[in-house]
């Protein structure tokens, strides 16, 4: 098992006392949502220089180091990626390529498809007529569905590919980017292609619609990975009971889940 590289200053014994651990809770999730949300609706819809760009990736580094200092987690979880055969270099990188297409994808949503103009009235009431409400319903469904069926699916028949996420066994701000990058596509790639095709084909391209569903997908997700919130999601980390959906619990088959049997775990947790 590696135990050099980049996360090598950030990992320690699960009985140490982390450095920051008086954020641990709801000062850190304070934190990480404000990091999220000045990322969306800032640097990223108003930020066009070079300086705004470092500004992104400040925030990201700051927000992974907090989540690394301020509990045992995020330690746990590189300890976990290495005895499975992740090094630490190659999770750093798969998080880096992760962070890029996340980024990318929210610049086409708020810069190019949406702009300053639009964002500003997602703060107007006016903007929200029942069709919008219906939309943004029928869109989180789709998503939702497509989530379930491509997470499954990866569970039964690739869990190789899927390991390196269910290596976080703590659900930490930092599991959003610890994906192999091909897993990330293939679970988000059919709930973010909905989006789209609905905005176009659908929904008259009602600007506000994508934007809300955009939204809520960004911040559930952050949320079913904070360990400070009991989620669905949480426990199927550490539990791996096959509850493949995001918004509701809906069970597949356990007993077809390939990933239990491939992974292992550290011999000691706190």
């Amino acid at each position: 098992m590696n135990t050099h590289g980049p996360f090598s200053w950030l990992v320690r014994e699960s009985q140490e006392r982390p450095p920051l651990s008086i954020l641990f809770g709801w000062p850190y999730f304070c934190i990480s949502q404000a990091i999220l949300l000045i990322n969306l609706f800032y640097c990223v819809p108003f930020g066009r220089t070079l300086g705004n760009f470092f500004e992104t990736i400040l925030l990201t580094i700051c927000g992974v180091i907090l989540d690394a200092l301020s509990s045992n987690s995020f330690s746990y979880n590189i300890q976990t990626l290495r005895l499975n055969g992740f090094s630490d270099w190659y999770v750093f990188g798969s998080m880096i390529i992760n962070w890029v297409n996340g980024q990318t994808a929210s610049v086409v949503v708020f810069r190019y498809i949406a702009g300053p103009d639009e964002i500003v009235k997602l703060f107007d009431i006016s903007s929200y007529t029942i069709m919008t409400i219906a939309q943004v319903f029928m869109n989180l469904t789709c998503t939702e569905i497509l989530f379930y069926f491509a997470h499954r699916y990866l569970h039964e028949n690739w869990p190789s590919l899927h390991l390196m996420h269910h290596c976080c066994l703590r659900t930490t701000g930092s599991s959003n980017l610890i994906f192999h990058p091909l897993d990330l596509m293939i679970e988000f790639g059919g709930p973010g292609m909905i989006l789209f095709f609905n905005h176009y084909i659908f929904w008259n391209q009602n600007v506000i619609t994508l934007l809300v569903s955009y939204l809520y997908v960004q911040i559930h997700y952050t949320l079913n990975h904070n360990e400070w919130i009991s989620t669905y999601h949480k426990s199927h980390h550490s539990q791996l009971d096959a509850a493949y959906a995001v918004y509701l619990k809906i069970r597949g088959q356990p007993e077809k889940d390939k990933l239990r049997k491939l992974i292992k775990r550290p011999a000691k947790s706190e």
